[in-house]
Protein backbone atom coordinates (compact mmCIF):
# COMPACT_ATOMS: atom_id res chain seq x y z
CA UNK A 1 0.00 0.00 0.00
CA UNK A 2 1.77 3.43 -1.28
CA UNK A 3 -1.42 5.35 -0.10
CA UNK A 4 -0.64 7.85 2.28
CA UNK A 5 -3.18 8.75 5.58
CA UNK A 6 -3.18 10.62 7.74
CA UNK A 7 -4.64 10.06 11.19
CA UNK A 8 -4.88 11.87 14.67
CA UNK A 9 -4.61 8.22 15.96
CA UNK A 10 -2.92 4.70 14.79
CA UNK A 11 -4.54 1.58 16.53
CA UNK A 12 -2.88 -1.62 16.45
CA UNK A 13 -5.18 -4.54 16.61
CA UNK A 14 -8.93 -4.88 16.10
CA UNK A 15 -9.83 -6.97 19.48
CA UNK A 16 -11.99 -5.97 22.02
CA UNK A 17 -9.08 -3.60 23.19
CA UNK A 18 -8.62 -1.80 20.17
CA UNK A 19 -11.36 -1.32 18.97
CA UNK A 20 -13.54 -0.17 21.74
CA UNK A 21 -10.72 2.30 22.20
CA UNK A 22 -11.51 3.42 18.21
CA UNK A 23 -14.62 3.69 18.90
CA UNK A 24 -14.34 5.98 22.26
CA UNK A 25 -11.56 8.24 20.58
CA UNK A 26 -13.73 8.40 16.95
CA UNK A 27 -16.92 9.47 19.13
CA UNK A 28 -14.33 12.35 21.01
CA UNK A 29 -14.09 13.73 17.43
CA UNK A 30 -10.41 12.28 16.21
CA UNK A 31 -9.81 10.68 13.27
CA UNK A 32 -8.74 6.99 13.93
CA UNK A 33 -7.04 4.46 11.50
CA UNK A 34 -7.41 0.46 12.82
CA UNK A 35 -4.50 -1.47 11.83
CA UNK A 36 -4.78 -5.61 11.97
CA UNK A 37 -2.35 -8.10 10.96
CA UNK A 38 -5.80 -10.60 9.83
CA UNK A 39 -6.92 -10.14 6.21
CA UNK A 40 -10.13 -10.69 7.87
CA UNK A 41 -10.57 -7.96 11.13
CA UNK A 42 -12.68 -10.48 12.92
CA UNK A 43 -9.39 -12.49 13.02
CA UNK A 44 -8.74 -11.66 16.82
CA UNK A 45 -7.98 -13.14 19.94
CA UNK A 46 -11.25 -11.87 21.13
CA UNK A 47 -12.91 -13.70 18.38
CA UNK A 48 -11.74 -17.32 19.80
CA UNK A 49 -12.42 -16.32 23.16
CA UNK A 50 -15.10 -18.72 24.76
CA UNK A 51 -15.74 -17.90 28.03
CA UNK A 52 -17.78 -15.27 29.64
CA UNK A 53 -16.85 -11.95 30.99
CA UNK A 54 -16.92 -10.18 34.07
CA UNK A 55 -19.90 -8.10 34.96
CA UNK A 56 -21.96 -7.20 37.88
CA UNK A 57 -23.79 -9.81 40.15
CA UNK A 58 -26.87 -8.73 42.24
CA UNK A 59 -25.68 -7.61 45.93
CA UNK A 60 -22.20 -7.33 44.14
CA UNK A 61 -19.91 -4.51 45.23
CA UNK A 62 -16.19 -3.67 44.07
CA UNK A 63 -14.64 -4.45 47.25
CA UNK A 64 -15.81 -8.11 46.66
CA UNK A 65 -15.29 -8.22 43.10
CA UNK A 66 -11.51 -7.40 44.19
CA UNK A 67 -11.26 -9.73 46.95
CA UNK A 68 -12.22 -12.90 44.09
CA UNK A 69 -9.62 -11.46 41.85
CA UNK A 70 -7.02 -11.23 43.98
CA UNK A 71 -7.84 -14.82 45.52
CA UNK A 72 -8.32 -15.90 41.82
CA UNK A 73 -4.61 -14.85 41.09
CA UNK A 74 -3.31 -16.00 44.23
CA UNK A 75 -2.20 -12.56 45.55
CA UNK A 76 -0.19 -12.27 42.47
CA UNK A 77 -2.32 -9.17 41.23
CA UNK A 78 -1.46 -5.28 40.78
CA UNK A 79 -3.42 -3.48 43.28
CA UNK A 80 -3.88 -0.57 40.99
CA UNK A 81 -5.06 -2.86 37.95
CA UNK A 82 -7.14 -4.60 40.51
CA UNK A 83 -8.83 -1.64 41.84
CA UNK A 84 -9.21 -0.21 38.00
CA UNK A 85 -11.21 -3.51 37.12
CA UNK A 86 -13.17 -3.93 39.83
CA UNK A 87 -15.07 -0.21 40.21
CA UNK A 88 -14.86 0.81 36.65
CA UNK A 89 -14.96 -2.46 34.65
CA UNK A 90 -18.81 -3.63 35.00
CA UNK A 91 -20.19 -0.32 34.06
CA UNK A 92 -17.77 -0.39 31.15
CA UNK A 93 -19.09 -3.64 30.13
CA UNK A 94 -22.80 -2.21 30.19
CA UNK A 95 -22.03 0.91 28.47
CA UNK A 96 -19.74 -0.21 25.73
CA UNK A 97 -21.23 -3.89 25.09
CA UNK A 98 -24.61 -4.06 26.41
CA UNK A 99 -26.09 -0.52 25.50
CA UNK A 100 -23.86 0.27 22.54
CA UNK A 101 -22.90 -2.18 21.18
CA UNK A 102 -25.91 -4.45 21.65
CA UNK A 103 -24.18 -7.96 22.12
CA UNK A 104 -26.73 -10.43 22.35
CA UNK A 105 -25.59 -11.83 25.87
CA UNK A 106 -27.91 -14.66 27.06
CA UNK A 107 -30.90 -13.31 29.00
CA UNK A 108 -33.36 -14.69 31.76
CA UNK A 109 -36.96 -15.02 31.39
CA UNK A 110 -37.27 -11.64 32.69
CA UNK A 111 -35.19 -10.44 29.86
CA UNK A 112 -32.70 -9.06 32.51
CA UNK A 113 -28.58 -10.29 31.43
CA UNK A 114 -28.31 -14.10 32.89
CA UNK A 115 -25.21 -14.09 35.46
CA UNK A 116 -23.40 -17.13 35.72
CA UNK A 117 -21.03 -18.32 39.02
CA UNK A 118 -17.77 -19.42 37.62
CA UNK A 119 -14.19 -20.74 38.97
CA UNK A 120 -12.74 -17.84 41.41
CA UNK A 121 -15.98 -15.91 41.74
CA UNK A 122 -18.06 -15.49 44.90
CA UNK A 123 -21.08 -14.69 43.28
CA UNK A 124 -22.99 -15.52 39.87
CA UNK A 125 -21.30 -12.53 37.57
CA UNK A 126 -20.18 -13.50 34.56
CA UNK A 127 -22.33 -12.77 31.42
CA UNK A 128 -22.01 -15.17 27.99
CA UNK A 129 -23.22 -15.80 24.70
CA UNK A 130 -23.30 -19.19 24.44
CA UNK A 131 -20.42 -20.89 23.97
CA UNK A 132 -19.06 -17.92 21.29
CA UNK A 133 -18.41 -14.30 23.88
CA UNK A 134 -15.75 -13.40 22.15
CA UNK A 135 -17.04 -14.05 18.79
CA UNK A 136 -20.34 -12.19 19.07
CA UNK A 137 -18.19 -9.02 20.92
CA UNK A 138 -15.89 -8.85 17.79
CA UNK A 139 -19.03 -9.69 15.36
CA UNK A 140 -20.60 -6.46 17.37
CA UNK A 141 -17.32 -4.37 17.32
CA UNK A 142 -16.09 -4.78 13.88
CA UNK A 143 -19.69 -3.94 12.53
CA UNK A 144 -19.89 -0.88 14.93
CA UNK A 145 -16.30 0.24 12.94
CA UNK A 146 -17.03 -0.27 9.72
CA UNK A 147 -20.94 1.60 10.51
CA UNK A 148 -19.31 4.79 12.45
CA UNK A 149 -21.26 7.80 11.49
CA UNK A 150 -19.31 11.25 11.19
CA UNK A 151 -19.81 12.96 14.56
CA UNK A 152 -18.79 16.52 13.17
CA UNK A 153 -17.73 17.74 9.74
CA UNK A 154 -14.15 17.24 9.79
CA UNK A 155 -14.18 14.11 11.83
CA UNK A 156 -13.59 10.73 9.70
CA UNK A 157 -14.74 7.19 10.18
CA UNK A 158 -12.38 4.84 11.50
CA UNK A 159 -10.23 3.03 8.65
CA UNK A 160 -9.80 -0.54 8.86
CA UNK A 161 -6.95 -1.62 6.91
CA UNK A 162 -5.93 -5.38 7.11
CA UNK A 163 -2.55 -6.96 6.97
CA UNK A 164 -0.34 -4.68 8.74
CA UNK A 165 2.90 -6.37 8.81
CA UNK A 166 4.49 -3.99 10.64
CA UNK A 167 5.88 -0.66 11.23
CA UNK A 168 8.71 1.59 10.88
CA UNK A 169 8.75 5.00 12.74
CA UNK A 170 9.03 7.73 10.48
CA UNK A 171 11.43 10.81 12.14
CA UNK A 172 13.60 13.97 11.64
CA UNK A 173 16.00 15.33 13.91
CA UNK A 174 15.02 13.23 16.65
CA UNK A 175 10.95 14.13 15.99
CA UNK A 176 8.44 11.30 15.79
CA UNK A 177 6.50 12.38 12.53
CA UNK A 178 4.36 9.02 11.81
CA UNK A 179 4.83 5.49 10.93
CA UNK A 180 5.39 3.43 7.46
CA UNK A 181 3.42 0.52 7.25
Amino acid sequence: MNDLIQTDILILGSGIAGGTAALQLAEAGYSVTVLTRARDPHNSNTNWAQGGIIYRGDEDAPALLAEDIVHAGAGYCNPRAVQILAEEGPELVRQILIDQLKVPFDREQDGHVALALEGGHGLPRIVHVADTTGAAIERNLVQALRSHRELKVDVRKPNIINNGLGLQPISEAGERLGNQV
